[in-house]
């Protein structure tokens, strides 16, 4: 490799494909210069370039999960399976992270996660922004919202009793602790600020409307954690951090 000088133009972000799928382009660089003992230069077209780039990862999860009949999460036996594609790639930190977010921001009593990588015909699926995170939450939050239709209650109700909290508990599956949480004290605020609650009731008006005026509105919110940090073992920046996301936003269909 010390004989080896190899140039790459301005990348930008330098997650998945930009950081190890490259490494197929460079390494046909590599031969041809070798072969023509001349400097090569390879430069693929966008159409060749997205369709040999890996995507962000899709998940197929299957679950049970056991609730008491206010919502409360008490068990969850969860198996995760990842569309690696053709070669491992990143899919082995990517599932890794999928399953330390599962939790999210709630606490279940006893969970068994197992993540399979499986090898399939496309493409080899990479780390996109996230690098797992996304599917593990959303895996959560898909089961809490099946949770709160099969007790028909809202969603909202559901998670306020599943958060991390000194009741229900602060020790998250792969045991760190949830300090000094304050996710009821910043929904409270944020609920205020926004008028949430007198939104979520202006919603179903303007939904039942849409049927006589082109537009919906459409209300909504989730929550995130983002609990542990990439490679770094460092104890004062590995903290959970929580985010509260709020949309308010109008949809025009266009006939």
């Amino acid at each position: 490799s010390a004989k080896i000088d190899s140039k790459v133009r301005r990348l930008g972000g330098g997650f998945g494909g930009k950081e190890s799928q490259a490494t197929i382009f460079a390494a046909m660089s590599a031969l041809g210069a070798f072969i023509t003992q001349k400097p090569v230069k390879i430069r693929l077209n966008r159409h060749t370039d997205m369709t040999a780039t890996g995507k962000r990862h899709n998940f197929k999860v299957f679950f049970t999960v056991g609730f008491t009949a206010t919502g409360k999460l008490l068990a969850l036996d969860i198996k995760l399976l990842s569309n690696g594609g053709n070669v491992l790639d990143l899919s082995g930190p990517v599932m890794t992270r999928a399953l330390t977010h599962l939790d999210n921001c709630y606490f279940i009593k006893s969970l068994k996660a197992v993540g399979y990588v499986c090898k399939t015909n496309t493409v080899s699926n990479t780390a996109f922004r996230g690098f797992g995170g996304p599917q593990g939450m959303l895996t959560i939050e898909n089961i809490i919202y099946s949770v709160s239709q099969y007790l028909n209650r809202p969603i909202d109700e559901i998670r306020k009793v599943n958060y991390y909290s000194s009741q229900n508990g602060l020790k998250t599956p792969y045991g760190q602790i949830v300090k000094n949480p304050r996710i009821e004290k910043i929904l409270n605020e944020i609920k205020k600020l926004s008028n949430y609650n007198e939104r979520i009731k202006e919603r179903y008006i303007e939904n039942f409307a849409m049927f006589f005026m082109p537009s919906l509105l459409i209300v909504g919110s989730t929550r995130n954690q983002w609990p542990i940090i990439m490679d770094e073992n460092t104890a004062d920046i590995n903290k959970i951090g929580m985010r509260f996301l709020i949309l308010l936003k109008p949809m025009t269909f266009n006939e």
